[in-house]
């Protein structure tokens, strides 16, 4: 029997075809005989994983290697064809079936109460992600202890001081200092070192520089030429098309029937363009923050309050730190209230700023500012904790509340009702929808979404909108300003700051002529 089991062996491992034909008995000890032979080839190189499973034959009987006890199909069923190919592995000598080269890692290796040698221990059920829930309507209280790291000892205490906070302040950004002592931020420069003249002629217009009118009226078909190029300029510059259309439109009309004598149609355009440009960057309400600030302390005896709002990710806490830099620098005591209740680091993102702003403050010597942070903790509700925020102000004496709120895309409605809560219930003074100069078309949507909701969910006589705009990462668009146009063309709003890097100085004023020129550039 071992001549044959090894004959037998040695040509399937050589995978030459043999023909051969056993009684029922025999096939039955062939079949015991050879599983034992295959399990010590693998035991020479792997670790046992147990005895083996019985093999099922093509006719359904059942092989039991173990025992040997059990039925089997005929013979010639059970042997395979002379010439027939054997896989890789070796085919069982009774019923034909592959047979595959187990490749098992050890299983209950560094499992916790698991045992190689067991194969019954099962494996550690994998643990999966817990699902997140966005809807802060429906926070419980383990969601708001999960998110809650304000007791974690990684995190540094609120008063604690550091040592070194120059990097924090960009000297080349600073602005310059009245003679009454107040502090007024830089005007943004020239977003292009390449932007041209206002006087030149882009090069796109090359081809229609020469279209002259003389004596007589402009027609429609006179302008068409010249508004195309203008249109595709404009988007590019990252205008709304919307916005494109309707400035162009408006100029259309204006021109359409005027006499120029020998000048350019496109010399018109763009002066018409650049005067319409201008009146919609140019504010129609005031923007004298620090203005408007100290009328309310002085007359009304209250803090000011300002609600910082936008989509996901713009940038709101880090530029509410900058207008919090501002005020700090202008002798204002400021008290931000933590409303974004819900994002994981939000509160302790504000902390770290006032803890830095704090330290800033040390070194400038205004001993008579304050600045500290409201919060009470997460999963709490927002529009309570800004009325809670503004009551501590007025009764310690901060003239300001920054309200930083969480981020929220339009068309989130539980969300967008829960900022409706916050501006109907605590009134501010100012709504300032912090907003991507980076964005286009998605500027319209953004903005008519959120005055809607603002208006809609408030259930209040008389709904707020937006009072004013912040543009944030001005300093990665170069030329490419059209942001500012579509979203003031909106709105009807003005921009008080645009944001234009990491630093608590990288805020600066609009300049409406720079951004029109660089509009209108090549």
């Amino acid at each position: 029997m071992d001549k044959v089991v090894r004959s037998l062996c040695a040509d399937l491992i050589s995978e030459k075809s043999v023909a051969w034909t056993v009684p029922v008995e025999i096939a039955r000890e062939l079949e015991a005989t050879f599983m034992r032979e295959l399990d010590k080839a693998e035991n020479a190189v792997t670790k046992p994983v147990g005895p083996r499973k019985p093999l099922v034959s093509r006719s359904s009987s059942i092989v039991s290697a173990g025992e040997g006890e059990s039925d089997v199909s005929a013979a010639s069923d059970a042997s395979p064809g002379p010439g027939a190919p054997r896989p890789l592995g070796g085919v069982s000598p009774v019923g034909g079936r592959r047979m595959p080269v187990h490749r098992r890692k050890n299983r209950g290796r560094n499992t916790p109460g698991g045992d190689e040698s067991d194969p019954a221990t099962p494996p550690p059920a994998r643990k999966g992600k817990a699902a997140r829930k966005w809807d802060d309507s429906s926070i419980s209280a383990e969601d708001a202890q999960s998110l809650d790291y304000s007791s974690s000892s990684l995190n540094l205490a609120a008063d604690s001081r550091i040592d070194s906070v120059e990097h924090l302040v960009d000297q080349a950004s600073l602005g310059r200092t009245n003679r009454d002592g107040s502090y007024v931020p830089q005007e943004l420069g020239n977003p292009s070192a390449t932007a041209s003249a206002p006087s030149k002629m882009p090069a796109f217009l090359t081809s229609v520089q020469n279209l002259f009118s003389t004596s007589r009226a402009l027609t429609r078909a006179d302008l068409e030429p010249v508004l195309a190029k203008m249109e595709n300029h404009l988007i590019g510059k990252n205008v709304a098309a919307e916005v494109t259309r309707d400035l162009l439109e408006s100029v259309a009309v204006a021109l359409e029937g005027k006499r120029i004598g020998w000048t350019s149609v496109y010399q018109h355009i763009r002066q018409a363009l650049e005067d319409r440009l201008q009146r919609i960057l140019l504010p129609s309400a005031g923007t004298d923050l620090l203005r408007d600030l100290q009328d309310v302390v002085r007359g009304d005896h209250r803090p000011y309050v300002m609600v910082m709002c936008g989509v996901n990710g713009v940038g709101k806490s880090t530029n509410l730190a900058k207008i919090t830099f501002w005020l700090l620098q202008n002798r204002v005591s400021v008290l931000i209230a933590a409303c974004d209740t819900f994002r994981s680091g939000a509160v302790e993102q504000l902390r770290t700023h006032v803890r830095n702003l704090r330290a800033l403050v040390e070194q400038l010597g205004h001993d008579d500012v304050k600045i500290e942070l409201f919060e009470r903790g997460y999963g709490k509700d927002a529009a309570g904790i800004a009325k809670e925020a503004t009551n501590y102000a007025k009764a310690n004496g901060f003239q300001t509340v920054l309200i930083d709120t969480a981020g929220r895309m339009q068309d989130n409605e539980p969300l967008m009702r829960s900022l409706a809560k916050l501006t109907a219930l605590n009134r501010p003074d100012k709504i300032v929808f912090v907003g991507e100069a980076l964005v286009g078309n998605e500027s319209i949507d953004q903005l008519t979404k959120f005055n809607t909701a603002l208006r809609d969910f408030s259930n209040q006589a008389d709904p707020r909108d937006i009072d004013a705009l912040l543009l944030t990462k001005f300093d990665l668009i170069a030329d490419k300003v059209g942001a500012a146009v579509s979203m003031t063309y909106i709105t009807r709003r003005p921009i008080l700051f645009v944001g234009t890097g990491q630093t608590y100085t990288d805020l600066k004023r609009i300049n409406v002529k720079v951004v029109v020129d660089a509009l209108l550039a090549a």
